[in-house]
């Protein structure tokens, strides 16, 4: 039994990797427990555990197969454990999942399971850790919101 289990789970990472090698050019960000997907269309897919809606699908089911969020527009993503975030071509911000310590940069401590816009321009660089985010203005600032317990 112990076989047959890992069998199937590796039955199953290869039929997604079959499904992801069907995307042109994608670009992954990858967390402990999700997965963000930019093809080169713009467009945004995302699976995995979904908890606390960080796979921005309106829910908080998980997904075992890539699920189109945003259609078009996405530059950039980053993924941490619990929250995502996606930077648009038109250097919007918007942000997703667990957001208990303001991680997602809305100024509450509430989690939401759609991406929800930040700051409508004028970033051009995202990155998410654990329990904070970080992004670089295009004016060459620096900003960074969350958790800040150990500096």
């Amino acid at each position: 039994m112990k076989y047959r289990c890992k069998l199937l789970s590796i039955i199953k990472i290869i039929g997604i990797i079959s499904l992801i090698s069907t995307f042109t050019n994608p670009l992954y960000s990858n967390s402990a427990n999700h997965s963000l997907i930019l093809k080169s269309d713009g467009s945004l897919h995302t699976f995995g555990f979904n908890g606390f809606g960080q796979l921005g699908d309106g829910t908080t089911t998980t997904r075992n197969t890539p699920t189109q969020i945003l259609a078009s527009g996405v530059s950039q993503i980053a993924g941490s454990v619990f929250h995502s975030m996606v930077l648009k071509s038109d250097g919007s911000l918007h942000t997703f999942g667990y957001g208990f310590h303001g991680q997602l940069g809305d100024g509450i401590t509430t989690t939401r399971n759609t991406p929800t816009q930040i700051l409508a321009s004028g970033v051009s660089q995202i990155a998410a850790g654990l329990t904070f985010s970080l992004i670089l203005k295009s004016d060459g600032s620096l900003h960074t919101f969350g958790n800040n317990t150990i500096g």
